[in-house]
């Protein structure tokens, strides 16, 4: 909450509000200490900020014309990821427009929608895929030691030749033949997603199969973590 949900990740928020630099939990918690709600800093909806009205965010921002299909969710499907993708498509994603029904709210109303922040490579879910014309943010150096070291730890040789397992054949892996031999020593995460799940609205993980990655082969890294946060807004 303190370090990945802020700028430059993005986060769902984004989207619809003018989220301060320093980030949603860290604007909550610089003013929880403030007892009146009607005089803590409200956050502003994107939609109700012109371009070039001196916000940082909102200069940079140009909306995209709502689509003219029903608003009912299309379900995408990717095709599968190769081996090794020579050439990723490094052309711009559209943004989704903001909502034009929001107003602005405090910090601590806001929290609560905090659904998902990206870290690294921009992850663009509208079309489930890295948005390769962003520049890469950096990669937190805590998680990626915990990646690599699960990465290391994995005995790959017997993933890929247990007995009674249909052995992958050698052409399959592209031109340099198998590498999970290498992973140990050249695996480096670069993008992840940190889900945040709302007790109140019992979030959940539906089933999904992963098929954004640039390359089919190379580990994915999930990792569980359950914290208890007590958000208060400190009447009582």
């Amino acid at each position: 909450l303190e370090n990945q949900a802020r700028a430059p990740n993005e986060t769902n928020l984004d989207t619809h509000y003018i989220i301060p630099e320093e980030g949603i939990w860290n604007a909550y918690v610089a003013n929880r200490h403030i007892q009146e709600l009607d005089s803590c800093p409200k956050i502003t909806p994107r939609a109700q900020v012109q371009p070039g009205s001196g916000f940082r965010a909102s200069a940079e921002f140009e909306p995209p014309e709502p689509p003219a299909s029903s608003s009912n969710r299309t379900l995408i499907e990717n095709a599968p990821g190769e081996v090794a993708l020579t050439n990723p498509s490094s052309a711009p994603l559209p943004q989704p427009p903001p909502s034009s029904s929001l107003s602005a709210v405090t910090p601590y109303l806001l929290l609560p929608k905090l659904r998902w922040a990206n870290i690294g490579r921009s992850y663009h879910w509208g079309s489930k895929a890295y948005d390769l014309s962003k520049e890469l943010a950096p990669f937190p150096e805590d998680v990626k030691n915990v990646c690599t070291r699960v990465v290391k730890e994995v005995p790959w040789d017997d993933v890929w030749t247990s007995e009674g397992s249909e052995e992958v054949p050698h052409e399959d892996w592209g031109m340099e033949g198998p590498g999970w031999n290498s992973w140990p020593g050249t695996y480096e995460p670069d993008a992840g997603i940190v889900n945040f799940y709302q007790t109140k609205v019992a979030d959940t993980l539906m089933g999904h199969v992963d098929r954004s990655e640039v390359s089919s082969t190379t580990p994915l890294v999930s990792i569980s973590y359950v914290p208890l946060v007590v958000v208060s807004d400190g009447l009582g």
